[in-house]
């Protein structure tokens, strides 16, 4: 079977990585291509090329693969170019699965039960995701099943040796404890908090060493860790290759994310908890999906954030146990461990379903994410001024692509004529 995965642009983000891992290390018995809305980053492309895994770009081969493949796989999280292939292509017959790599309990992921309605099945990548009661009734008025979970598991890193309860890390002068952050470093993903946390956690544990390895807004941070005092003890390295040397460097992984964060699958995550470090996490999106109290610390707040971490820099017996049981996790977790047999069996329900065509709906740009966005989803004026400002970081992740301005949408959603 040939299953065709169309994705806004080919980049080294989370979806595209996903992706890819579904390509090379995916089920038996599929051949997999990939179409890109989007120039491909070439450093990206190059990754994609690397592993044998074709990537298309021209519109009129990407139609002809949409025409001769068994199915296509939307790679979707709310952007206007997939929304736009979705709704307003005249698409020839075949069969479409909405792929959600975004957690639909984030700012604007939610899709409307007219784009629901475009596709023939939906896919989750965190079962928490399946249950948001507006994405339930957005797909029951669209006519889908309820979504099965394909998780986004990220690369096998073999656990190295941790030491031993009673051991000091080796390698570390002075006594020093690395907390290591990987993954996007902006407001769009990390807690606003993050770096006074940080700070808050160095004047307990002064001997700590914080090292943030991801692509983002780096100089902000580091003015930010300067105003701090701490920027002798902080590291932004920007985007690494290889994850498991920087994480096997590190002896807590330290973890806070925007309550709103659209992750679903948290790859950082699985391979922090492969790479057996103890984790500290908030509660949301896919991270209570993943973790267990006993493989991670999980705190409601930032106080308790700063008291965990304060308490895993000085207990080596703790942290070691700690990483074991999550290690013991990933190997134990049925979402994770099953995912390639959950894809199967989503594709060949994709492929059961009879082929249609999608004539395109005359839905102007300017109305693209009215439409296709179940903004009733979040009361934006049920929330304090705080929550509010951290819902408006993470929803820039969806807004900018659209050039939408979230203080210019009245109570954080639009008018409910406007997305009927």
């Amino acid at each position: 079977m040939r299953i065709l995965h169309v994705i806004r642009e080919v980049t080294d983000g989370g979806a595209s990585l996903g992706m890819l891992r579904q390509c090379i290390d995916g089920p038996p018995g599929f051949t997999q291509t990939v179409a890109s809305l989007r120039r491909p980053e070439p450093a990206a492309l190059a990754r994609f090329a690397r592993s044998g895994v074709e990537v298309i770009r021209d519109p009129a081969a990407i139609m002809d693969a949409v025409r001769s493949c068994d199915g296509v796989q939307i790679e979707w999280w709310n952007n206007p170019e997939v929304n736009a292939f979705l709704t307003s292509t005249d698409l020839p017959p075949c069969r479409l699965l909405l792929h959600s790599r975004g957690h639909f309990d984030a700012p604007y992921m939610c899709p409307s039960a007219l784009l629901l309605s475009r596709v023939d099945l939906c896919s989750v990548t965190t079962p928490g995701a399946a249950g948001n009661p507006a994405f339930v009734r957005a797909r029951q008025a669209a006519g889908l099943p309820p979504p099965p979970c394909v998780y986004s598991a990220a690369p096998t890193v073999s656990p190295p040796d941790r030491p031993g309860p009673a051991e000091a890390p080796a390698g570390r002068p002075g006594g020093e404890i690395v907390f290591a952050y990987l993954g996007t470093v902006e407001p769009i993903k990390m807690h606003r908090a993050a770096l006074p946390m940080a700070a808050a956690i160095l004047r307990q544990v002064p001997t700590a060493r914080f090292r943030f390895a991801g692509d983002g807004t780096l100089d902000a941070y580091r003015r930010e860790a300067e105003a701090l005092g701490i920027a002798d003890r902080v590291d932004f390295t920007g985007f690494i290759e290889q994850a498991d040397a920087f994480l096997q460097a590190a002896d807590i992984f330290f973890y806070p994310l925007n309550p709103f964060t659209y992750a679903t699958s948290e790859k950082a995550l699985q391979e922090a908890m492969a790479a057996g470090l103890p984790c500290i996490v908030f509660p949301h999106g896919g991270i209570r999906d993943l973790v267990t109290p006993d493989c991670a610390a999980v705190v409601d707040d930032c106080a308790a954030f700063v008291a965990a971490a304060v308490a895993l820099a000085r207990d080596p017996g703790r942290r070691a146990a700690m990483g074991r049981a999550a290690g013991r996790r990933l190997a134990t977790a049925e979402h994770i461990l099953h995912w390639r047999d959950h894809l199967a069996r989503t594709w060949v329900r994709l492929v059961d379903r009879p082929r249609r065509p999608r004539a395109a709906l005359a839905i102007p740009r300017g109305q693209l994410f009215a439409r296709c966005t179940d903004t009733a989803a979040h009361d934006l004026g049920s929330l304090d001024a705080e929550a509010q400002a951290d819902f408006r970081q993470v929803a820039a992740f969806v807004t900018d692509a659209y050039g939408l301005d979230v203080p210019s949408l009245p109570g954080g959603a639009l008018p409910a004529e406007d997305h009927r």
